[in-house]
Formats: C-alpha cells, structure tokens, sequence
C-alpha cells in the first residue's frame, strides 16, 4: 500500500474532468461509537468491497517528540507492527509483507500516527485480537530497537539525500516548517540512534492507548458482529496518559535558496528544485479558496514539461497538510536560478486568473473523494476501502466537516481567491531548495 495512494488518486479525479456530483450515494451511513476506555470507532461497511481493512490512528505525532530525541513517534510507528504482541512473536517488516499481501501502510505525520491493514473478511477476529494486543500490550525489545533503528536510519537518508525529489520535498518542508526543538522531521540519526529500548517501550505504553486512538473499520464485513468484536477485544486495556500538547513549530526560513549536494542511490538520478509554501489548516479562513488554488495548480502542472504520470504538485491534505510544494528536475539547458524563476512564474500564472463557476466543479471534483465532498456509490467506494477508512478517520481527527466545507467552496467569492494568492503564494512566503547530485 503506498503512502501516496491517496493522493494519487486525488490527482486522478482531479484531471479526469469527471464530476461525482449526483452520483447516487449508498443509504449507509458510517457508525460513530465510543467505548468506555476512550477508544473511538467509526464502522463503514461497504457493499460488495472483497477485503476489510482496519485503520488505527493515533493523535500522536513528530510534534511530540521530546527534546534530543526527534524521531521517536517515527521509531514508535517502526516498532508497533514489528514487535511482539499477544500470541504474534516479532516480525521484520519483510514477513510483515509477506502476512498482508493485499498492503498494509504505517507512517508518522507531524501530529498523527496511521497503521492500517487489508485482508480477507474471514480474518476479522485475528486481526482485530491482534490490533488490541498492540494497542494493550506491545512488547519492546533490544533486538526489535536494533533491527528498526536501522531501517528508520536508511529511511530518513532516502528521504533527505538517497532520492532526489524526495530530498528537495523534505528540506523545503523542513525550512517552510522547521520541526520543534531542533529536531527533523522523521528523526535525525543521532537522535534516533540515542532511544533507548525503555524509553521506546515507556512511550508507546503511554500515548499508544485508547484515550488518543480512532479505529476505522471499512469494507465487506457486517456490523453488528464487528461492533461487538471489537468491544469485546478492545474494552478492557487501559485509557493511557492523554498525549501532551505538541511542541510548536520553528521559525520559518523563507526566501533565499538553499542548497544541498547529495549522493543518490540512483546513478541516473538528476538535480531537483522544490519551491513550497505553507498550507492553511482546515478551520483557516483560506482554506476553501487555497483548495481551488490547488487544484489549479494540479491541472495545469502539464505546462512543467514533465513526463505523464508524473505529479509536480505534491499537497497531500490528509497525509501532510501542511506544506504545499512543486517539484522538479533542473533541465539540462538550465541552471538551479532558472529552473526557480519558472516555478515561480508558472506559479504566479496559476493563481492569477479571476474566479470562475469552472474553477468550483473542478475543485470539487478534486477533493470529492480525499474530503468527503461528494457522495459516492459503494461500487465506487469498494475499489479504495482504505481510502474511505483513512479519509474517515483523518478527516475526524482534522475536524473537517465534508458538508461545511463544499458549501464554503460554492460561496467563494473573488475577494477570497485573491487573499488567499496573496497570503499564501506572494514571494517572501516561499522556501526554495536546489538538490544538486555529487557524481564522484
């Protein structure tokens, strides 16, 4: 299950020119309960969906990693499906694969943490005992610390040197959103590498409970037998401590470019430029009129010269809300500079058209799926049930209310576009990154 299915998906309903809107949607209703213990559960079956798939988030993020110590959630995220839990002896990740062949997917947002798995109706029972042993009793080991620092440790350098892209998404990321406390967003090494197996155990045994847990079950299973299961399984581990508040953000280090040489995995890997912005959240009064911004940018990312299928606009509104950014490689007849000045031109060009009834129906064709913004036949929805489980859950944890938000965006007027443009894409609210590849 990759960690950009989602928004992928996004961007291909964005550019089919297909509007959702009308499509007659199923009479069921997701199930919103609250068990004694703190643990909330949304249930959503769906007619005809082969596979089941059980999404448990945690309102616990990178955020929350204590001073020296970034990385911890992210190492935490490493350890909950790979240690012992219950009657399951550790596992590495490869035999995990291997367990979930229909995907599985578990990543660290800067205040959330996601594990989610696909797998047959009939496993049910197993998956959700062994989800309620993780969540009440995951046990840590060294050996576990030693085998998932290392592979965090590889991770982080793919993400910030080992892929160009990638690196060039990351260190603007990081510079539009410097994470707290001096740390880097999923770990610096030195960090990670100082976690030791009692504070990874300690941690987990504290916030990884039912009192900051959402559990979203999604696909062909019957209600009424889930709902009790999961009562049954889920009802008697204990609330835990209530995460702490998150540590706020850096200083943001806007204008100006960095940057950075690496050594790439890839030995036909190519320079990348990354120009990013920092996204509203949700309940900002911009929100409504940067998603048309957004899906204007998606729609026109063509005129980048990329190849297709590729995506130059990465904005991923439930996976990483908080940075907008445009991507791309430095052309062979064109230095770093001018390669920025076309992003930002191709940008300035974006946003600057007046507000057209157009722009509306693309916008919520856009984000009708990822936000909940139309409402869909389970025959469509059968085709991503952990789309609808992620989406479900993310979407609570946000506080987006689907209905609220396509009525802000048929509202929009002129007025808004432009303080949107102006507050989110002027110049000086930009972090530039050149990823320029060392060959010797």
């Amino acid at each position: 299950m990759s960690r950009s299915s989602i928004l992928a998906a996004t961007i291909c309903i964005a550019l089919s020119g297909l509007s959702l809107h009308g499509a007659r949607s199923s009479t069921v209703e997701p199930e919103r309960f609250k068990l004694a213990n703190g643990l909330s559960i949304i249930l959503r079956p769906i007619s005809g969906a082969p596979d089941v798939v059980l999404v448990t988030l945690y309102a616990i993020g990178g955020d929350h990693d204590p001073e020296g110590r970034s990385g911890l959630a992210h190492l935490t995220e490493h350890l909950y499906p790979t240690a012992a839990a219950g009657s399951t002896p550790a596992r590495s990740v490869q035999q995990l694969m291997t367990h979930y062949p229909a995907g599985w997917n578990a990543q660290t947002g800067t205040r959330y943490t996601v594990f989610a798995s696909v797998f047959p109706k009939e496993s049910l029972q197993d998956e959700l005992s062994d989800a309620a042993a993780r969540m009440g009793d995951l046990k840590v080991t060294d050996s576990d610390l030693m085998r998932e620092k290392a592979r965090l440790v590889s991770e982080v350098g793919n993400m910030f040197g080992g892929f160009p892209p990638l690196a060039a998404l990351n260190h603007a990321s990081e510079r539009v959103r410097p994470t707290p406390l001096g740390g880097r967003r999923a770990g610096l090494p030195d960090h990670v590498n100082a976690i030791s197996a009692e504070e990874a155990q300690d941690f987990s045994r504290r916030y990884y409970k039912p009192a900051n847990a959402l559990l979203v079950l999604a696909g062909g299973f019957e209600p009424v037998g889930a709902r009790s299961a999961i009562t049954e399984k889920f009802s008697d581990i204990l609330s835990g401590e209530s995460v702490p508040s998150p540590y706020p953000p850096g200083e943001p280090k806007l204008g100006g470019t960095e940057e950075i040489h690496v050594r790439p995995r890839q030995r036909d890997a190519t320079p990348q430029v990354c120009l990013a912005y920092a996204a509203p959240s949700p309940d900002d009064d911009n929100y409504a009129p940067f998603l048309v911004l957004v899906t204007r940018l998606w729609l026109n990312a063509s005129k980048l010269g990329l190849q297709p299928n590729q995506f130059p606009v990465n904005y991923a509104p439930l996976d990483n809300p908080e940075v907008i950014a445009v991507v791309v490689p430095i052309a062979d007849d064109e230095t770093a500079a001018q390669t920025i000045e076309r992003l930002r031109d191709f940008v300035a060009e974006t946003v600057e058209p007046q507000l057209s009834r157009r722009d509306i129906v693309a916008t919520n064709n856009a984000f009708s799926f990822i936000l909940g913004l139309a409402d869909m036949p389970d025959p469509v929805l059968a085709q991503n049930p952990y789309g609808v489980a992620f989406g479900l859950g993310r979407r609570a944890q946000l506080g987006i209310n689907p209905s609220e938000l396509a009525q802000a965006i048929g509202s929009l007027t002129e007025t808004d576009l432009r303080r949107a443009a102006g507050e989110i894409f002027a110049r000086e609210r930009s972090a530039v990154v050149a990823i320029l590849v060392d060959r010797t």
